[in-house]
């Protein structure tokens, strides 16, 4: 079975957190938070962004909503979406500029429709694959607010509240922006 990204409910976020605090290792408090935040954000405003040959348009930033993407497909089991006319969905990806958005409640269900759909983790193309990256990396900044369910052949089931080693490999550098001296005392493989 294929991994699944869970997004937090805010109503679990204080105890959820501190169990991935106490896992990862990762310090965590609102300025460090917002730092981290501030990192991810250049480091998304620095990436080449992909061809978009898959479909995808950009869309101009808004004064709350960064990194707007849509893409318009007519089989709603591939994109998280929301329905328009015809039977068409759209598919809409952005972050927020304040963190803290996404531990609003008034806007759950909003993060939960972008970021828990299967289609994230699956997709092939160029901009499912940034999705993950930014996935994982607030992963590292925010403990807790994303974990990746998996599954065994088993059945067996288990939360993934870090981003896979290879990953964290790859983009080292990055991840030692975000977490300084941290990286080298997270949990579960991270170096």
């Amino acid at each position: 079975m294929l991994p699944r990204v869970r997004f937090t409910r805010t109503s679990e976020f204080p105890q959820t957190h501190r169990y991935w605090i106490y896992r990862t290792r990762i310090s965590c408090n609102p300025t460090l938070i917002r730092r981290r935040w501030a990192i991810v954000l250049s480091w998304i405003d620095s990436i080449r962004l992909p061809s978009l040959q898959s479909g995808w348009s950009k869309c101009p930033d808004t004064e709350e909503r960064i990194f707007r993407f849509e893409r318009v497909d007519s089989d709603p089991s591939e994109v998280p979406a929301m329905q328009i006319e015809g039977g068409i969905t759209r598919q809409i990806f952005h972050l927020p500029k304040d963190i803290f958005d996404l531990l609003d409640p008034t806007k759950q269900a909003e993060w939960v429709r972008i970021f828990e759909h299967p289609a994230v983790l699956d997709g092939a193309d160029d901009m499912n694959a940034l999705i993950r990256d930014i996935i994982f990396i607030i992963m590292c900044c925010v403990p807790g607010l994303i974990t990746i369910e998996e599954r065994d052949n088993q059945g067996k089931t288990w939360q993934r509240g870090t981003p896979p080693t290879v990953w964290v490999h790859q983009n080292l550098v990055h991840v030692r922006e975000l977490l300084g001296k941290e990286v080298q005392k997270g949990a579960d493989g991270v170096p």
